[in-house]
């Protein structure tokens, strides 16, 4: 990515201000030939590196469904994770395909050309979780410049703008929907295979009634929430200090305060 906002014009602290990166690394990425190799682990049996040569033995008999291939490495110790699995097998997918497409290419049914014009680089930092969360949620006219650029990169993903729809569509029907519409977006959400909507949707339905009251009235325990959240601050403030007085004079209205007096 350096080398090309380089090839681009772009000179070295424009691409530290783009990119996040460090002078002194961009610095030596520029001068650099050829990526640095990344020093690697030694596989240990938590990882699917150390059962490469199961799996590729698998692989080359054509057992090629990752759960399958999961499954059996399970059977052999394998203890990490199905996205680990998925890391390891993507190089040789990639290889699958690039194999397919020169067959392809070479019968005549194919007139891809043999040397595509490169895209511009585009710099994108690290997105965090609370990035992706914030750009999940909101409505595009409340977007800012990043977040829509974030928005635009992670729609790449199938799962993220399915999520987005239905985040979207759920708050749509908080702020002005109805039962009827809370009920099919629950189907919806069951429907999907997103991990995180179906155990949204699950801890939903529990409080399923007080969600179905939220959307029909208008009325919210909000200011009662504020008002015991005012009262807790201000007797924290006079913790150790002061007696029950004190705390009522702060807490209730000049009026209240002068009728009680009168008492």
């Amino acid at each position: 990515m350096v080398k090309g906002l380089r090839a681009q014009g772009m000179r070295a602290f424009e691409i530290v201000e783009a990119t996040g990166i460090s002078r002194g690394r961009v610095d030596k990425w520029l001068r650099l030939k050829e990526c640095p190799p990344q020093g690697k682990m030694a596989p240990r049996p938590g990882m699917p590196g150390y059962f490469r040569e199961d799996l590729r033995r698998l692989w080359d008999q054509g057992r090629q469904n990752g759960k399958e291939l999961l499954e059996e490495i399970r059977k052999l110790g394998y203890r990490g994770s199905y996205s680990g699995l998925c890391t390891l097998l993507a190089p040789w997918r990639e290889e699958q395909r690039a194999a397919a497409k020169a067959v392809s290419a070479s019968s005549g049914r194919s007139a891809e050309p043999t040397e595509p014009t490169a895209a511009p680089v585009s710099p994108m930092r690290h997105v965090s979780p609370q990035e992706a969360s914030a750009a999940l949620s909101k409505p595009k006219p409340m977007l800012s410049q990043r977040q829509r650029k974030i928005v635009d990169y992670l729609k790449r993903i199938e799962d993220f703008a399915s999520m987005r729809h239905l985040v979207l569509s759920f708050r749509s029907i908080l702020c002005n929907g109805k039962v009827s519409s809370m009920k099919r977006w629950i189907e919806q959400g069951e429907a999907t295979g997103i991990a995180a909507i179906r155990t949204f949707v699950r801890k939903l339905k529990k409080d399923r009634e007080a969600v179905e009251n939220a959307v029909e009235y208008a009325w919210s325990n909000g200011p009662v929430e504020g008002h015991i959240n005012r009262l807790k601050t201000l007797k924290r403030q006079m913790y150790g200090r002061a007696h029950v007085e004190l705390l009522r004079a702060r807490v209730l209205p000049i009026s209240v305060r002068a009728q009680l007096h009168q008492h």
